[in-house]
């Protein structure tokens, strides 16, 4: 078999033919006499086979749950696909154009892998009570004005199986002006969305990427042919964590008991078997991450002999937290009395076991010292390490914040004071309260006691009041919640489970022939929707790196990534800048920080703690705490925000900039009166901004000091 590999590009464009060679041809065979009624009987077991789909990181549902089955294959009319699912409840969305929210499958089509011409087909099985019948959406990303000047088409059935349902479709090659001969290459892509009443949101993929509906490059290449590849019978995902990479393959059931390798750079690196679990096989293995391996690298996984991927490693520090176990974890209770320290355990055992199959799961325990403990000796802080190892995955980690009390606190007989002022709306009297207080305090008492004793933060907080900060005032820096965010941090580092942030670098232009002088450094802190986003992809993202613009033969431009379902850490960006200044030639006096939407947001964090790191900081689109200016009055401070800024509003921004100006800050405001939240795309795009920036240095700012103007009212 052809070895293949997976490429995650950042944007649609131009795309080499190199690139395209990389990802993996399926041959589609020929099927005459196939006709859209929503039964299999005239495909006679033909067809290019699909018959294992994971979501993007390698999770898979058990097959009792949900279970999927493809065919391809074309005639000259169009591309067929036949889809066999299984589920074990259906729950539909309502609305024809979101039908992507519910039980669906999505069908991807273009005229070739990185092509301009693309339909998107979403079709709901109406399998759910409410929603009986079969309904379809088509999406046309087709850039030729002149086929979109008729309507893309579909036709589509299905019928209720054992268990599910059978979809049949026909994507007609009109839609994309292809004339199909043998040999024609297009290009596909898969989803298969599954949402069950109480529990989180599913999608399995073919490619193993999502965002095809902007990108024609997440999508297979299939050859139309007389004969069918191979069938997709496996998956393979790699994970860099830390100093190992691991790697998980999921297979159908035939495939039990195969021996299984991985190979780098021609070298087996680890050997394991298959095993047989819920109706599939799996195997985990582990290895030490080789000399010159990192997340870009390229490994090769063959299962019983034959090539299944050539696979890129995706970064475990994602999953390490909330968002891969959608399950709440306990401890009974967070803050306890004595020696003996906390039990905890997942709330629903049953479903944590169909979500990862065998499993175990160790609790560690630190004191605030993050010394390892077995007993609580002193009232005070404590923290827990949580590792959930499951046999057919790499590890997870949760990290938890308790506190010891000095002796047992009666929480039920707290006495307390209830002053409520109910909203609006609730359709109640406001004498209700008197007449009722000893049940409204009764209801407030049993909050407070889960919040205090049954809940993390209660525990956060009385550690925090325990040993507030020194300095006043108390602002969102130095809250009970920022201090716990860097607590936990430390205890990662403690317990040797720190993840650092990983980053895109780009080097000067000419920067060997330079010679290794120091360079003015841009930090770029990208928005909420890259998050997670592969490190390469960051090259796209990092939009201060404009040909011609941004003089790319004077910056460094340093582009850290967020990880997904997390919001950026000050402690963690204060690692990164120490790591990036002992890595590369960075100016030290000439450090620039900015950033657009959450980014803008950490841009006023970071210099509300660190003002003393930056020469100047441009946050955009973002917003701070107007109790911390003057620390920062004296750092040059470039605001921009769009007028017409629907997500981020732009009184964010101004209350900032008016309580600089109040201080006499050195600050600069720019609202821009025609742009939205993506007004950025202005702003890096500008020559202006990076000759500002180079007139800025620390401690001897150029941008004069505003004069004094009243506060904007709250």
């Amino acid at each position: 078999m052809t070895t293949w590999k997976v490429l995650v590009l950042a944007a649609v464009g131009a795309v080499s033919a190199v690139m395209a060679e990389e990802v993996r041809v399926f041959d589609v065979p020929r099927l005459d006499g196939v006709v859209i009624d929503g039964q299999d009987d005239d495909w006679r077991e033909g067809g290019f086979v699909v018959e294992t789909m994971s979501s993007v990181d390698g999770w898979m549902r058990p097959v009792d749950d949900m279970d999927i089955r493809v065919r391809l294959g074309w005639h000259d009319q169009g591309l067929l696909v036949l889809i066999r699912v299984t589920d074990d409840q259906y729950l539909e969305e309502a609305q024809t154009n979101q039908l992507y929210e519910g039980d669906s499958v999505e069908i991807y089509l273009a005229d070739k892998w990185g092509g301009r011409q693309m339909i998107q087909a979403v079709i709901a099985p109406g399998l759910a009570d409410d929603q009986p019948a079969l309904r379809c959406r088509l999406y046309d990303y087709r850039l030729d004005a002149a086929l979109r000047t008729n309507a893309p088409s579909l036709l589509a059935a299905r019928t209720k199986v054992a268990g599910g349902y059978l979809l049949e479709a026909l994507l007609p090659w009109q839609n994309l002006g292809i004339a199909p001969t043998g040999g024609t290459e297009v290009a596909c892509q898969l989803f298969v969305n599954d949402r069950d009443p109480g529990k989180p949101d599913f999608r399995a993929v073919w490619y193993p990427a999502v965002g095809t509906y902007r990108d024609t490059t997440r999508m297979y290449r299939l050859r139309l042919a007389g004969q069918a590849s191979a069938p997709c019978a496996a998956v393979a995902h790699g994970f860099v964590q830390l100093s190992e990479v691991w790697f998980r393959i999921a297979a159908a059931a035939r495939l039990a008991g195969k021996p299984v390798v991985v190979r780098y750079n021609n070298k087996t690196i680890v050997e394991g078997v298959t095993t047989a679990y819920g109706g599939r096989s799996y195997a985990c293995l582990k290895a030490a991450l080789p000399a010159g391996g990192d997340e870009m690298s390229r490994f090769e996984v063959q299962v019983d002999g034959q090539m299944l991927d050539a696979v890129t490693l995706l970064d475990l520090e994602n999953e390490r937290g909330e968002q891969k176990i959608p399950l709440k974890y306990g401890f009974y209770p967070f803050c306890f009395p004595g020696s003996r320290l906390p039990s905890g355990g997942f709330h629903d055992a049953l479903a944590l076991e169909r979500m990862l199959g065998p499993h175990e799961v160790r609790v560690a325990y630190y004191d605030g010292s993050f010394r390892r403990v077995t007993s609580a000796a002193q009232p005070g802080r404590y923290g827990a390490v949580v590792t959930i190892t499951p046999r057919f995955h790499p590890p997870m980690w949760r990290f938890f914040t308790l506190f010891n009390t000095t002796n047992q606190v009666a929480w039920k007989n707290l006495e307390m004071g209830v002053e409520l002022k109910l909203p609006e709306g609730l359709g109640l009297k406001p004498e209700m309260l008197d007449y009722q207080a000893e049940a409204v305090g009764r209801f407030a008492r049993a909050m407070l006691l889960e919040g205090m004793a049954e809940r993390e933060e209660g525990a956060a907080l009385l550690a925090w009041l325990a040993a507030p900060p020194d300095e006043p005032p108390f602002t969102e820096r130095n809250s009970a919640w920022s201090y716990n965010q860097r607590w936990q941090h430390e205890l990662r580092r403690a317990s040797g489970s720190l993840a650092p942030l990983k980053y895109w670098v780009e080097l000067p232009k000419g920067y060997e022939a330079q010679g290794r002088r120091n360079y003015p450094t841009i930090i770029y802190l990208h928005g909420i929707g890259d998050r997670g986003a592969p490190v390469a992809a960051l090259a796209g993202a990092a939009a201060v790196r404009q040909p011609g613009v941004c003089k790319p033969d004077t910056f460094l431009v340093i582009a850290p990534r967020c990880p997904t379902e997390s919001n950026w850490s000050v402690t963690a960006l204060e690692d990164l800048l120490d790591e990036v200044i002992a890595k590369y030639p960075v100016d030290e006096l000439r450090v620039y920080l900015t950033g657009v939407s959450t980014g803008g947001f950490a841009c006023w964090a970071m210099l509300a703690e660190h003002p003393e790191l930056f020469a100047a900081v441009v946050p955009i689109g973002g917003g701070g705490d107007v109790r911390e200016v003057e620390r920062f009055a004296s750092v040059p401070v470039w605001v921009v925000h769009g007028a017409l800024d629907d997500v981020i509003p732009p009184e964010r921004s101004r209350e900032m900039v008016a309580a600089l100006r109040n201080v006499r800050g050195r600050v600069r405001f720019d609202e821009l009166p025609k742009a939205g939240h993506r007004c950025w795309e202005t702003v890096y795009a500008s020559p202006e901004l990076y000759d500002w920036l180079l007139q800025q240095v620390r401690g001897k700012p150029q941008h004069p000091m505003s004069k004094r103007v009243p506060l904007l009212p709250h």
